[in-house]
């Protein structure tokens, strides 16, 4: 896996576990700080629903955030609070699109140990049956120079094609309210960087329970994408289309999901936590012809230290 990947999915990982807004599950957590540092050693996977993935696997996790008067950095996102009262809070926030995070799996560790017969991937990010490339060593001294390019075109017009996608980053604005029944956010963003020109809007509900020094985190959640946002990741354009993988125009779309997050305080420090996360993606992504699977999902466990 690639440490651009590794660090994304660790930055993922851990906002899951730093699920733990307000509700202490014992009197022994540390104060509250400007700055929340974290690190948890332990095991877990997510999903990649990409043909030709690997699921992704989780060992370290860091938990990063700090809180200023206004600004604030939370496990990758930047943002700025606008309005903070005892009813709601609502924040400016630039973030990764987290789309790119399957695609720069495949794109990156696939090429990476493959190129070779038993990954069925070359350099242009190609899935095959069998992977083999051609090679003019290996026709045993074959004098017809254009059968190998030959050969080798037709096996990609052959091969399911995974095409090529940029990073594209996120701003928007999101409203935060709590209270004793649980905890509202709402959110919408947009593209800033050009890439795909969408924009994605997500409404979540959330609540904790405590019991003893356990404390036990449901959260649910919907989120739209536009037909730009999802045909950008998940279409296939007329000049990148083979036999294989055929045009495909992505439109808009809900994913829903759910979370559940278990912790047991073992003192103001230490801490063991179990995630599961379960991800439908909508039609218009599964249908994709690249696309395996209609979900995603993401199961950790580990002890976490807390500095």
């Amino acid at each position: 896996m690639s440490t651009t990947l590794k660090t994304l999915v660790i930055t993922l990982i851990s906002g899951l576990l730093a699920m733990n807004t307000h509700a202490t599950a014992t009197d022994d957590v540390v104060s509250d700080s400007r700055w929340n540092i974290g690190v948890a050693m332990g095991y877990g996977k997510r999903s990649n629903p990409l043909s030709g993935h690997k699921d992704l696997p989780i060992v370290a996790v860091v938990d990063l955030s700090w809180y200023g008067d206004h600004w604030f950095f939370d496990n990758g996102d930047v943002g700025l609070t606008l309005i903070n009262n005892d009813f709601f809070t609502v924040n400016l926030i630039t973030q990764l699109a987290p789309h790119r995070w399957y695609f720069e799996h495949t794109s990156r560790q696939l090429i990476t140990f493959g190129g070779t017969a038993s990954s069925g991937v070359d350099n242009n990010g190609v899935v095959g049956d069998s992977g083999a490339e051609g090679d003019g060593a290996s026709n045993g001294g074959d004098d017809t120079p254009n059968g190998d390019d030959d050969n080798q075109g037709n096996d990609e017009q052959n091969s399911l094609l995974i095409p090529d996608r940029d990073w594209a980053i996120e701003s928007g604005i999101e409203i935060l309210a709590d209270g004793q029944w649980g905890a509202i956010e709402a959110s919408i963003s947009q593209d800033i960087s050009s890439n795909h020109n969408g924009f994605s809007t997500t409404l979540s509900y959330g609540k904790n329970y405590v019991a003893g020094r356990w404390l036990f985190s449901n959260h649910f959640g919907i989120t739209w994408n536009n037909q730009d946002l999802n045909h950008y990741y998940y279409g296939v354009n007329d000049y990148e289309a083979n036999r294989a993988t055929p045009p495909y125009r992505a439109d808009s779309g809900y994913n829903v999901y759910t979370r559940f997050l278990a912790r047991y305080y073992l003192s103001k420090r230490w801490s063991f936590a179990i995630l599961m996360d379960y991800e439908q993606l909508s039609s218009a992504i599964s249908d994709s012809p690249f696309i395996d699977n209609d979900y995603i999902w993401s199961v950790y466990s580990g002890f976490k230290y807390r500095f």
